[in-house]
């Protein structure tokens, strides 16, 4: 068997995670332009000091125009200005904020601290300021319609894939699904706990009439899992704890 008989395979973490970022560098001097595609599972992104941080403050950093040292192919000029967009999103974005930062003293002593600053994200991210204007999706996402000719408890699923690209514009809005915290003071040690958005059925009784689907806020420590409200999960303790946001694409 060779390899171009083998079945292809689509990863979950290919399909929900990977994000495609166009890399465009442009001669200072010629103008002279090359593009090519970086692969991104996470976005890690700065947590400053100076004012209060934020995802989006975040992300306009990360995607800022920057001026780098580079000999030009055309005119062998030494500088060119980078520019990144996202020209294909996953299913969800995984943002990670930087809190552990490495440090070297002058007797190149390395030590590593954490940050503690707060970071604000809120339930809705929009990225439309970062992609290109033909931002493609690798997965277009999936809602679950209730139907009466359903079986006891399965759901209708309709799906995108028979839309044609005219047809189709791919979201660039996420919705946050679960925040991940650091809880300690320094590098050196901590304790993990996630929040997590889970779809739960509330209603009683056996027609399915009754039943209606809802979101609930859920704390996991360990092996104790509670209902939390909004106010803990955007609240100023949580912004100072969290390490790990991941919104999804919402329908």
């Amino acid at each position: 068997t060779t390899s171009s008989e083998l079945p292809t395979i689509c990863l979950p973490t290919s399909d929900h995670f990977t994000t495609e970022v166009d890399v465009r560098l442009t001669c200072n001097s010629c103008s002279y332009t090359r593009t090519r595609t970086e692969l991104y599972r996470h976005f890690s992104l700065d947590v400053t000091d100076k004012k209060r941080s934020s995802v989006d403050e975040g992300l306009r950093r990360f995607f800022a125009p920057e001026k780098i040292e580079i000999k030009c192919e055309k005119c062998f000029a030494d500088s060119a200005t980078q520019y990144k967009e996202i020209s294909k999103l996953g299913c969800a974005m995984l943002l990670h904020f930087k809190r552990f930062v490495v440090t070297v003293s002058d007797t190149y002593e390395v030590n590593t601290k954490k940050s503690l600053e707060k970071v604000e994200f809120g339930e809705e991210l929009d990225l439309s300021y970062f992609c290109c204007n033909n931002v493609s999706s690798s997965g277009h996402g999936r809602s679950s319609i209730p139907s009466d000719e359903s079986q006891e408890g399965e759901d209708e699923v309709v799906t995108n894939d028979s839309m044609s690209e005219d047809d189709y514009t791919c979201p660039q809005v996420f919705k946050l699904r679960s925040v991940i915290h650091h809880i300690g003071s320094t590098a050196s040690c901590g304790h993990y706990t996630a929040d997590s958005l889970v779809d739960v059925v509330v209603g009683k009784g056996k027609s399915r009439k009754k039943y209606s689907r809802a979101e609930q806020w859920y704390k996991f420590n360990d092996s104790v899992a509670k209902t939390i409200g909004k106010k803990d999960v955007f609240g100023k303790r949580s912004q100072e704890t969290a390490y790990l946001v991941m919104y999804e694409m919402a329908n």
